[in-house]
């Protein structure tokens, strides 16, 4: 089998869709001979800012010496960013190896599983990382935390980012619901880093700790930040304070990821590992996490961030206004339908001076011609360019020269638009 036969293999797997649940990972876990079970871990989840606190907290330990894999979800470019060893992305012999095993355990298991993609995914990352010796696995959670593929490891410190309403159609209608979803990556025993900072909400973390007997590390009580200027910060940890931290990603709620990470960097010296500020400093400076606020060296420079719900797109805004000029700006943007998209126009719109909808090459994106008719209607100059490519290659060519180009909306919008932006760059 070959690389591209494997990954069309897993692919598959998605018109299965999404189905929450331990039973099967569990089992698909089991015949494989449970790879996870000598694994130490710690599991990041959280509406926004995971996956950044999870790289940020694999760098440090990195900066420490020690051999950290990182499991993170969806890919921008390439399926192997989903598990890497270091700055290593699983090699394809490795992807082609692991998924054959898999395979073969499935077709000589005593029941037909019906796996998802995602549990798939989650059985090469546990394989690949077993088998490499690392000395940590960071796991991003897939979504929400109780039936999530990632909750069948078990974790030395659980981290929450944030909640905002997203896939409520799986985590509930309300924050409170959403919030007890993720809160059940918390372990007896354990600690438990948590961003959760909103009054009506910080009861139900203490109270759900107390009653799991995990130990509770809150952001703003227990440990804080202070932004210096952009992309640099002043961290009041739990043993001490680091002044002048300067961080690889831009935007001031990456501040806040950073904090999460430092406390669990901090809790992790108890767990045996020899973490000193050096290290903070520099995994915190040598982070980078594409699509996040990346901006691609075009004429002119093209901005790209992934913001897919209010809460995401609201950060942007902050720091569109905090950390960049311009004096006119366009946003190319494509979202997918089952997103909250009014609310993430909302939050950009007011900065816009034009807007250019698109769509991914997805089946469940959001039709650019409904996007439009939502800027229109208040008011924002607004183009239909279908392909994301062509929409990013228009914006371009018309842009003046103090003109600022966002792409956004989707992770999948800001993918195509990134190929393409670095095939220009290849041929200049």
């Amino acid at each position: 089998m070959s690389y591209q036969e494997s990954l069309a293999y897993l692919y598959s797997l998605q018109k299965l869709g999404i189905k929450l649940g331990l039973a099967n990972i569990r089992r698909l876990l089991e015949l494989l001979g449970n790879p996870h079970s000598s694994l130490k871990t710690v599991l990041v989840g959280g509406t926004n800012g995971k996956g950044s606190t999870a790289a940020m907290l694999a760098k440090m330990l990195a900066a420490g010496g020690y051999k950290v894999g990182l499991y993170t979800s969806p890919h921008l470019d390439d399926f192997r960013e989903r598990i890497k060893v270091g700055d290593s992305l699983i090699p394809e012999a490795r992807v082609v190896e692991l998924t054959a095993r898999m395979r073969k355990a499935l077709a000589l298991g005593s029941v037909l599983i019906p796996i998802t993609f995602f549990e798939a995914v989650t059985a090469l990352a546990y394989l690949h990382f077993n088998e490499e010796e690392i000395d940590l696995a960071v796991l991003e959670v897939g979504m929400g935390g109780r039936l999530d593929a990632t909750n069948t490891t078990r974790p030395l410190l659980s981290i929450i980012t944030s909640v905002s309403r997203d896939h409520c159609q799986h985590l509930g209608s309300s924050l409170e619901q959403i919030l007890a979803e993720k809160l059940e990556i918390a372990r007896p025993g354990q600690a438990l880093v948590s961003g959760i900072t909103a009054r009506r909400l910080t009861p139900l973390v203490k109270r759900y700790c107390r009653d799991r007997g995990a130990e509770l590390f809150s952001l703003n009580k227990d440990f804080s930040y202070l932004a210096v200027r952009p992309r640099t910060m002043n961290y009041h940890g739990l043993s001490g304070s680091i002044d002048g931290l300067k961080l690889g990603l831009s935007g001031e709620h990456q501040m806040s990821n950073a904090a999460l990470a430092l406390a669990g960097g901090e809790i992790l010296i108890h767990h045996g590992f020899d973490l000193r500020r050096e290290h903070f400093r520099q995994g915190l400076k040598e982070v980078t996490w594409p699509g996040r606020l990346e901006l691609i060296p075009t004429l002119p420079p093209v901005l790209l961030d992934i913001a897919h719900n209010p809460a995401g797109a609201t950060a942007l805004a902050r720091a569109l206004r905090k950390e960049y000029n311009w004096n006119s700006l366009v946003i190319v943007l494509g979202i997918m339908a089952d997103k909250d998209w009014p609310g993430v126009m909302r939050a950009l719109l007011p900065l816009a001076d034009k807007i250019i909808t698109t769509s991914p090459q997805l089946p469940r994106a959001c039709p650019p011609e409904e996007l439009a008719g939502y800027a229109k209607r208040r008011g924002v100059k607004v183009e239909i360019v279908p392909r994301v490519s062509e929409a990013v290659r228009q914006a371009l060519e018309r842009a003046g020269e103090d003109e600022m180009i966002l792409v956004t909306g989707s992770i999948f919008t800001v993918s195509e638009a990134r190929r393409f932006l670095c095939s220009l760059l290849t041929k200049n």
